[in-house]
Formats: C-alpha cells, structure tokens, sequence
C-alpha cells in the first residue's frame, strides 16, 4: 500500500502532441506525488491532472456566459453536475463564521475549460473549495497553495462537525479518517556560539560561529520516542554523566554524528528551523568544506522564504505553523510562549547566551564542568549581563537543549500536524 504525503504542482507541462506538433493545454498540469510504502520507503509518479473551477450557481448558463465574455478563448466550455448531497463551496471560511456551510437550495457543478484556472480563479476570487458530506458529517478543505502563497504544493485538512451552535467551536479535526505510514519523524535543536567571544546572534555566517550542541528526538510506532544529546567538549575533559549523550571533540565530529542519525528520518520538524538551524547547518558545513554532506542540502523558494531540506525530507517548521494555523493572538510566537499556552510546560528557565561563556571563557576546566554549584560558575564565568538566577551549570545547558527538542516534540503529537497537513 502506498500513502500519499506530498502532491507538487510541476511548473511547467509537457505539451500534447496534436498531429505532429505540440499544443500547450493551460488548463492541463502535472502533478509530482511522492508516497510512502509500509516500510517507509519514497515511491514518486507524476501524472496529469486537468483543473476546474467548482460554483454553486441557481443557472450555470450565466456562469458559462460570463466566463465566455471574459476569456473568449477558453471554449469549449463542459460541466459536470456532481449533485445535491456533495457539494463544493467557495468562500468556505466566510460561509463558515456566517453559518452557511451547506447550500442545499444550489446544484454544484465542476466547470471545464481550455484556459489557465488561475486566472478564472483570480477573477471570481475563488481560491478555497471544500465538498460537504451530510452523510457522516465530514468536511474536506483543500487550498491551492501554489495560488495563495506563491509555492508548489497542496495541502489537505479534515474536520468532524459536531452540532454545536457555534459552527466555527463544532469543528473537530478527524485525526483517524485516513491510515498514515509508520513516519520516521525527527525533532532537532541547535545551540551555537561565538568563539570569538563577541556579542553577536551566532547564525552561521562567521567564521567563527559554531555549532556545539544538537538535540535529537526521533518517534515511530516500532521504536517509540527515542531521544539524542550530541555536543562538543570545552574542554579536555571527561563527559559528564548524562544518559543518551554523545560528547565529541571537534564540530566536524559532532556534525557527522548527527546527519548519520537523521538517515532513516522521513520528517525533519523543529522550532524555526526554516530561519535559523537548516540555514546555520548548511552555512557551518560550507565553512567546514564538509562536501560529502552538503551535497544532499537544497533549498528552495516558497513565498518570500528560502526553506532548506536535507535529502529531499519533509521538513515542517512549527514556528510557522503556529504563526499560519494558531487562533493565539501571541507575540512573536516564541516556543516558551506556545509551549506555555498549548503543553501548560516551559523551557528550562535559564538564557541560551550563557553557553557562550561555557566555551569561551579561558578559566573553563574538568573541574568546573563537572560542578553543580550554579553561584560558583556563574562566579568564575562572570557571564556577560546574566543574573545567576538566568545561568545555569553546564549540565543546566544539556537540560536546556534537549527540553527545547521535547517542546516541540509535545507541540508536534498534540496538534497532530502530521495528520493535519497530509492526507
């Protein structure tokens, strides 16, 4: 069995051979599909899809008649009535907060045309259709992303309408209507600092900047959740003692480590990651020449964002799904406050800025890695305008990692997001 987790409109179609020479079909696109067999295995096949716009008129006569005068080219125009008890209806959101998901009153019909449907949707401003089933009560959205924010994709949602008098609280989303894959799925971490000891964000674009802890939980139904600590030593020194950690002495160590441990991974998810730790990743690999590794990196254009991926993976950044899908109205979205308001959890309470002091400062040794006194760290380090209250041990900051990796973990299982954005 194959399941399907991504559809991607090809920007270009093939043109038809029509005696001997090619004729361009607008109305014709191809459309990449990438499955999963049971074994987690990607199978990909393109194949041909003709678009049509869906309307819910009284006369179709008329809708046919006004596209005819605004796109006099897009004839022959056909129809299909699909029928009263499934519907599709634009304006689906509208409808929605007005109480109007159904129109039983009007027949829908699928509209045909040899013309480009993005510019007959652009003219009756009909992005968004949904078919409504009376008969089990669920409710299908599916937007055209490649329309609405500029990308190559499609994403699908599922609800189940409960009778409840607020239409918009009834909405439930159906979790279990389709069978999903035993996904691989991994949420990660960075920490990064300025070796140079300057006061900078470290994002990857230094020389200097390095990458000096990663945390890594990886989940599936034949391993359950499993989780990974790697880390560069600051010092000649022992590793602490820390279960499921793995203490290394170079960067370039720590990142072989890591991309070996993200092989079996269908889905890469984190906390920003699309703005901070794939870009950072690919910039320390170039600064690193780690050639071998930074070839499975590509990047591409969605919206006004570059969104980096690793060997092709579904990559799902939290940060954005929250900022796109949450009713929170919350500043900036940052993970403590999400985690907070979904999980009723927060991060571990100290600030990240202290591991810089971990790493830079001369007077860090075996002892002191070791200690579990946070005033008499804090004493020798003399972190740069940290309370002690705000720092934390070295251990602290292994704690702090791995929490961050576990927020979005929670995040990523409560709001089944998974099961929200593929069918």
């Amino acid at each position: 069995m194959l399941y399907s987790i991504r559809w991607e409109k090809l920007p270009f179609s093939n043109p038809v051979v029509a005696g001997g020479r090619p004729t361009y079909e607008p109305n014709i696109i191809h459309v990449k599909i990438t499955f999963l067999d049971e074994s987690g295995q990607q199978v990909q096949v393109t194949r041909p899809y003709e678009q049509w716009i869906g309307v819910c008129p009284n006369h179709v006569e008329k809708v046919i008649e006004t596209l005819e005068h605004h796109f006099p080219d897009c004839k022959p125009i056909r129809y299909t009535y699909v029928g009263n008890t499934r519907k599709i209806l634009p304006y689906f959101e509208s409808r929605l907060l007005k109480n109007r998901l159904d129109s039983p009153e009007k027949p829908f019909y699928m509209l045909y045309f040899r013309t480009c449907c993005h510019e007959v949707g652009r003219f009756f401003n009909k992005y968004k259709f949904c078919y409504y089933d009376k008969a089990d009560w669920l409710v299908r959205l599916y937007i055209d992303l490649c329309t609405k924010y500029h990308t190559q994709g499609f994403y699908y949602k599922w609800y189940t309408v409960h009778q409840a008098s607020d239409l918009v609280e009834s909405l439930e989303m159906h979790p279990d209507h389709t069978q999903a894959p035993d996904w691989t799925i991994g949420v990660f971490d960075l920490e990064t600092v300025p070796m140079d000891g300057e006061d900078r964000v470290p994002i990857g674009l230094d020389e200097t900047d390095e990458i000096v802890m990663i945390s890594l939980y990886k989940w599936n139904r034949r391993q359950g959740l499993r989780h990974w600590l790697l880390y560069r030593l600051p010092c000649d020194s022992p590793p602490p003692d820390m279960d499921r950690t793995h203490a290394y002495t170079s960067e370039r160590q720590l990142l072989n480590g890591f991309h070996a441990l993200i092989q079996d991974c269908q889905v890469l998810t984190g906390y920003n990651i699309n703005g901070f730790d794939l870009p950072c990743l690919f910039t320390r690999l170039l600064w690193l020449q780690m050639y071998s590794i930074l070839k499975h990196y590509s990047s591409v254009n969605v919206g006004t964002s570059v969104v980096t991926t690793f060997q092709q993976k579904i990559v799902l950044d939290l940060y954005h799904y929250f900022r796109i899908f949450s009713n929170y109205d919350l500043p900036g979205f940052k993970l403590d406050v999400v985690a907070s308001m979904k999980l009723n959890e927060t991060k571990v309470p100290i600030q990240s800025t202290g591991l810089w002091s971990w790493y830079t400062h001369p007077q860090v040794s075996a002892d002191l890695l070791h200690h579990h006194s946070v005033e008499e760290c804090h004493r020798i380090l003399q972190p740069r305008r940290l309370p002690t209250a705000q720092f934390g041990t070295f251990k602290d900051y292994m704690y702090y990692c791995l929490k961050d990796s576990f927020l979005v973990y929670r995040l990523f299982e409560k709001e089944m997001v998974l099961s929200f954005l593929t069918e």
